[in-house]
This record gives structure tokens, sequence and C-alpha cells, in this order.
């Protein structure tokens, strides 16, 4: 899970709130046979055959034999756009975003209107960072399909990227509208709509997301920090609890419900928040050290000391910057 850091600054470091991945796209499409309406093969040809048995490898996990098969099909019928369709599929799980963006080429090139070849050579501009010609594969795969919600959803994300907020945000509630229950829709227009300082509308798109998904633990994290913008410290501090309870373990839930009970002065549960987290996490040095800081405040000298000289060991430079409080050079 990709991480950014939002520090939050008191009398001394404490440590960072985190907010997770800013936007997310969703994976490319499925091997589906729409659009095959040029050089389509009758189920006995030998071309169909060795399709066929390239997608039973495939789905075996033998990636690069099924590239041999669909190989085969090629070379018996260079038009077959659903082999260059289900080559460029391989080639992009392999990470040959080039190839695959040569297949899907090919195929769109001999049938114009494959949607979805237009829609995964758009996911792998983007792992290439062709965003701008990403956007126009997307726009050409909704005007061939209308009511595909997905091309809408990564044309927004690709439109975050370049800078296109407002764009980004029409193209998501566009896609909501198609789908109301499109939870990554709600969750990176919120991630937007957060991006461009509506942390209310943020909050509301976080809650939806939630609703629809209550193990999605990035959208705690980001519901957390769009909370702690608006002064909703109480409400933040709900978050954190209801994340730990609804999700897998995380270190940085802990950390940042330590760190709002922490700005909240309420010390003594603030110390058992990272408590609660070392118990989960033992190695977590920024743990460690917003537990010391925590002790620190509440009057526990010498167990601030122990957490910070534990947090120094487990590499958190921050700690030791407070050990000479301990009487140390």
């Amino acid at each position: 899970m990709d991480k950014w850091v939002v520090c939050i600054l008191l009398a001394v470091c404490l440590s960072g709130c985190r907010q997770a991945n800013v936007n997310k796209q969703i994976k490319q499409g499925t091997d589906s046979l729409q659009n095959e309406t040029v050089a389509s093969h009758p189920v006995d040809s030998l071309a169909y055959a060795y399709l066929e048995s390239g997608r039973i490898m495939y789905e075996n996990g033998d990636k690069l034999g099924a590239i041999a098969e669909y190989n085969k099909a090629i070379e018996i019928d260079s038009n077959y756009a659903v082999a260059y369709y289900k080559r460029g599929k391989v080639s992009s799980d392999l990470k040959d975003y080039k190839g695959a963006i040569a297949d899907y080429t090919k195929a769109i090139k001999i049938n114009p209107e494959y949607a979805n070849a237009y829609y995964n050579r758009g996911w792998n501009k983007s792992n290439i960072g062709d965003n701008t010609d990403a956007i126009d594969d997307y726009t050409k795969a909704i005007n061939i399909n209308p009511k595909d919600a997905e091309s809408y959803h990564n044309r927004g994300w690709n439109k975050s990227k370049i800078g296109d907020k407002k764009g980004a945000i029409k193209d998501y509630t566009e896609a909501i509208r198609i789908n109301p229950k499109y939870a990554d829709a709600y969750y990176n227009r919120g991630n937007t709509k957060s991006d461009i300082g509506d942390n209310t509308g943020a909050i509301n798109d976080y809650n939806k997301v939630i609703e629809l998904n209550p193990q999605h633990i990035d959208t705690y994290i980001n519901l957390g920090v769009a909370q702690y913008e608006t002064r909703d410290y109480e409400g933040e501090i709900a978050t954190y609890r209801l994340a730990i309870k609804n999700c897998s373990p995380d270190a940085d839930l802990y950390n940042n419900l330590g760190r709002a009970l922490y700005d909240l002065k309420r010390f003594k549960e603030a110390a058992e928040a990272y408590g609660e987290g070392i118990k989960a996490f033992p190695s977590d040095g920024k743990l460690y050290y917003g537990r010391g800081l925590a002790r620190n405040q509440s009057g526990d000298k010498n167990g601030a000391c122990e957490d910070w000289h534990r947090s120094s060991e487990l590499g958190c430079l921050q700690a030791n910057a407070l050990l000479p409080l301990c009487g140390e050079k």
C-alpha cells in the first residue's frame, strides 16, 4: 500500500498522521470477447484451438506458454483481433506495457469498435506515465459504450494525475451515477475533493465507501485526516477506533489514534493507544516514540525514556533528539 505522511508539529515533532495513497486506478479489463466483429473463427478452427489453449495455459499460470499459443493463432490469421487482445493482456501482466500497447493497437486497427482494447490500452499507457493518451483511449471506450463506469473511473484517475481535478470529479460522479455501489469511485472522488480543499465533500464520500466496504482501511485513514482538517477531533478518534475494530491490524492506525488523543491532551489515553499498537507491532519505532511523548506529558519520565531508547534502537531518529531529556548526552 503506497503511503505519504502529513506531519503534525507540536512543541516537539510527534509521530506523523498518515494519509493513504491519493488515488487508485482499477485493474485492466477482462479477457472478454466483446466486439470481436472481425475475423471471428468457429470453435472447430485451428486458430480458435490455439486461442483456447492459450486461455487454459494463462488460467493455469503459464503466461509464457499462453503467449506462445496466441502467437500460433496470429501466425494462422494475422487479422485475429482477439488473439492480439489476449496476448496484450498477458504482456501487461508481465509488465511489458509497451508490448501490450502494441498488441492492443493492432487489435484496434483490425476492429475500431473494440471497446475493451481501448480501455486496456489506456490502462497500460497510464502505467508508463502517458496520462494524456490514456485519457483519449478511455474517451474512445466511453464513446463506444457510454455505460462503461470503469472507463469513466479510470479517465477520472488520469485527469487527476495531470491536475484536472474538476474534470476528475465529474468523471467519478458519472461512474457513480452508472454504478451507485462503485466504492473505488467514491474513494477517489473523496481524495480529489480533499486535494482541492473540499474536506466536507471528501468526508461524505469516505463515509459512503465505508458503508459499501467496511474493511477499506485507506478510507478510514483518509477520513480521519479530513476530520482533523475540519477540526472534528472526536470524529477522527472514533474513525480510527472503528477502523481498528473492522480492518486488518495496521501500525499507522494506532499511530494516528495516539496522535489524535495527544492533540486533545488526553495523554493517558494516548499512551494506551500507542501501547495497543506496540502489542500488535512490537518492532515499530514510531509507536514507542509516540508513547514516550504521551508518558512524558503524563509525568512518567522513566517510562518515556524507556520508550525513546527502544524507539532509537528500532531506528527512529526523532527519538535520538529526546534522549538528552533523560540525562544523556
